[in-house]
């Protein structure tokens, strides 16, 4: 098996100040809402929250179908200005990928984001899929904020 190593980044600049975009990516109402990978794909958050410590348990699917299960660690959760996590990507019990996830806000009327993902990916079909994944989840996000 080969193991594919990826390094991908995600530039945005948002119309709304650092806080509004921070909230985005850490209350799970919210996160729920924009982060399925692909329309017609639901993601649920299980349990957990996304401070410094936390867990956050997820599943993805397409409808009320079983898909994956998303397990996300956070390290670093600094007001308004960064979150640092991993995410661990499972189909039933196999890890699929497993990343290191950099997300930086800065500005004050406007946010520049940047994500950084640092990417594993036993499965080939996940490493591409991982950056369409934030890709349409970075366009839910736009949609979200208006």
């Amino acid at each position: 098996m080969t193991i594919k190593h990826d390094t991908l980044t995600f530039t945005r600049t948002l119309k709304h100040p650092p806080a509004r975009v921070f909230r985005a990516f850490t209350t799970n109402a919210e996160l729920e809402k924009w982060s399925p990978p692909d329309e017609g794909m639901n993601m649920t958050i299980l349990e957990g929250t996304c401070e410094p410590g936390g867990r956050l348990v997820w599943t993805c699917g397409p409808g009320d179908a079983e898909g994956v299960r998303v397990v996300s660690d956070y390290f670093h959760v600094a007001q308004d200005t960064a979150v640092l996590f991993s995410e661990a990507v499972y189909m039933r019990d196999d890890v699929l990928s497993v990343a290191l996830v950099t997300v930086s806000l800065s500005g004050s009327t406007e946010t520049t984001l940047e994500i950084c993902a640092q990417v594993s990916a036993l499965d080939p079909e996940m490493a591409e899929g991982y950056g369409h994944g934030w890709n349409a989840a970075l366009a839910n996000l736009e949609a979200l904020l208006g």
